[in-house]
């Protein structure tokens, strides 16, 4: 491998480290998993017509009904537009009700229709096959290690993007 112009020898070092050791990179299998649980829950819920976004959504208003917009954009980490745009899919499809809050009209409260509550068994059992389907194989002891390390990297990556804005 020839050194890249301009690129210190530790730069250099670190993605010779990246090229050689892909499956050994937490992030990469972290996004491999979750764009692969995208891809398995956007199929399951084609059903609905609920895109992953729109899945992530559902799932916070299933859990906390009557909650504002911006609640669930800070439950679910997605900036502002992508949960208006999912709230509105999710409103034309007759899973959410939007209203302004009678104390604070600047507030947008969100509630779960009846159309969501007859599919929510079935949205939550999508969500639970996969979390057994991913866990396959590895015992309980090594499934609660796996979530307490997920839970610190999921803060760390919190702070980081936070970080960088």
């Amino acid at each position: 491998m020839t050194p890249v112009q301009g690129m210190n020898e530790d730069a250099q070092q670190r993605m010779a480290y990246l090229r050689t050791h892909r499956d050994e990179i937490a992030g990469r299998l972290a996004s491999m998993t979750t764009r692969c649980g995208m891809m398995y829950v956007a199929k399951r819920l084609a059903q609905f017509k609920i895109g992953t976004g729109q899945a992530f959504i559902m799932a916070e208003l299933y859990l906390r009904d009557d909650v504002s917009q911006d609640d669930v954009r800070s439950l679910v980490k997605m900036d502002k537009g992508t949960v208006t745009r999912a709230m509105q899919r999710l409103e034309d499809l007759g899973f959410i009700l939007r209203r302004h809050d009678s104390d604070d009209r600047r507030v947008v409260r969100v509630l779960v229709t009846e159309a969501a509550r007859a599919i929510e068994e079935d949205f939550f059992e999508v969500l639970f096959e996969w979390n057994e389907g991913i866990l396959k194989g590895i015992s309980e002891e090594e499934q609660q290690v796996a979530v307490s390390v997920l839970r610190r990297m999921a803060a760390n990556a919190e702070v980081m993007a936070h970080g960088c804005q």
